[in-house]
């Protein structure tokens, strides 16, 4: 009777106790993960990758199809842990090794800009491989079922395509620990191989890279202090007809809310609400802070006492005035800039608010200004605190590329705290997206 021909069938049911075991460790493997994320708020991404796969072994190994399903999370500074699964072959004239593909990896960004970056990653993984002879080729000399353990590194690429959609190219090589997923065990070394893909990443939370740094703890007492360096005087250019026009441009020039300003200047230069008389509601009208007493139409404690503006001038006191043990000290003011929903970019009129500040800190050389950045309600807490840092810090770095001492500014997060104004409408929403400039003690 001629001998049973072996069973080259795939093991399904155990494929499928494998992948569930795997599964059911990815939950403990992110808590684990979220260990490592120390004070700073963190973020989940999940996505799919889709590419090919090339083997490195003794025999011709072919392009085969590759997939990976992937969770990350944003670690400390520039770091993220990333847990996978996927499938994949290695094919050769020989044998065709099924694989079963998990790994843990930790990926370093080497780049930043503002919607990209690109980074390096190295891990370690796990493949469970089934080796299947082709026809009338023999049974490879071991066991065709087998686990091995696996190293890993390469480089890639993200790019954000939309706040929560981004693109991933990625490429590495994966080295097995084996010399056997070719089906042929040979004096050459183990086997590997290479890897390409695309991917899609979709987050928990806009992405819009911007990196932490030591000066975004809240609770630092004391900024650090910068040697001061030379600051020459910027020249602000000319600016467009469209920000700044003449009277004749806009004839009737309408003050709706009769607080003497016009509504365009309102709009585009100090950035009140047209609509409302007294924005900052401390009790003094948006005309007469900006004509008359000089403070910040849009803070209702210009002078950070503890006092709103219309109490102080009416009790006397002058809110642009600090004092202390060494008597009073005129306090600057300096305009808000305000914010897309989700976004964090400054646009040319927020560059020329800017610009204008940027002369007064260099004609100014004591102030000293604390950046602070809101949100509206429209996400998480730990969200709103991540975008309303990002927002802080796109006007540090402006300020910083102008010539303002870095060690004089300090970017806050305070997220949706302190309100200027409901959340339920819109043009509340945007007042509350927003970065004040705040002089410090």
């Amino acid at each position: 009777m001629p001998p049973t021909p072996p069973d080259h069938r795939p093991d399904h049911w155990r494929k499928a106790v494998v992948w569930t075991l795997l599964l059911a460790l990815i939950g403990p493997a992110d808590r684990a993960l979220a260990q490592f994320t120390g004070d700073r708020p963190s973020h989940m991404g999940a996505g799919l990758r889709f590419g090919l796969s090339k083997g490195s072994t003794e025999l011709e190994d072919q392009h085969e199809f590759l997939i990976h399903g992937f969770v990350q999370r944003s670690l400390r500074d520039r770091w993220q842990g990333e847990l996978g699964l996927g499938y994949g072959q290695l094919t050769n004239t020989n044998y065709s090794t099924d694989m079963l593909l998990a790994h843990l990896r930790l990926m370093r960004t080497l780049v930043a800009f503002e919607n990209w970056y690109g980074y390096a990653h190295g891990g370690i993984g796990l493949i469970d491989y089934d080796i299947v002879p082709a026809a009338g080729v023999a049974e490879p000399p071991f066991e065709r079922l087998g686990f091995t353990r696996s190293l890993m590194t390469g480089v890639g690429f993200q790019v954000s395509l939309t706040n929560k959609l981004t693109l991933e190219v990625d490429g590495g090589y994966t080295h097995s620990l084996t010399d056997r997923l070719n089906g042929v065990r040979a004096d050459a070394g183990n086997d590997g191989f290479w890897s390409w893909s695309l991917g899609l990443r979709i987050e928990e939370r806009p992405r819009g890279w911007v990196e932490a740094r030591p000066q975004d703890v809240v609770a630092l007492e004391e900024p650090v202090e910068v040697p001061p360096s030379p600051e020459e005087p910027v020249e602000v250019p000319p600016p467009p007809e469209v920000f700044v026009p003449d009277v004749d441009a806009v004839p009737e020039a309408p003050d709706q809310d009769g607080d003497g300003l016009r509504d365009f200047d309102e709009r585009r230069i100090h950035f009140t609400n047209p609509l409302m008389f007294d924005s900052d509601a401390d009790g003094l009208s948006d005309g007469a802070e900006v004509l008359e007493y000089g403070t910040n139409p849009n803070v209702a404690d210009s002078d950070g006492g503890g006092v709103d503006d219309g109490t102080e001038f009416g009790g006397g006191t002058d809110s642009r005035e600090r004092r202390g043990a060494g008597g009073p000290e005129a306090l600057a003011s300096f305009p808000a800039i305000f914010f897309e929903s989700d976004g964090a970019r400054l646009d040319t009129a927020d560059k020329m608010l800017l610009d204008r500040v940027v002369n007064q800190l260099l004609e100014q050389s004591q102030i000293k200004l604390e950046l602070r950045g809101y949100t509206d309600d429209g996400g998480g807490v730990e969200e709103n605190l991540e975008l309303a840092l990002r927002r802080a810090h796109v006007v540090y770095d402006y300020l910083v590329s102008r010539g303002i001492a870095a060690g004089r500014l300090r970017p806050r997060a305070l997220g949706e705290e302190r309100p200027r104004a409901a959340n339920d409408m819109p043009v509340g929403r945007r007042r509350n997206r927003r970065v004040e400039l705040m002089q410090q003690e």
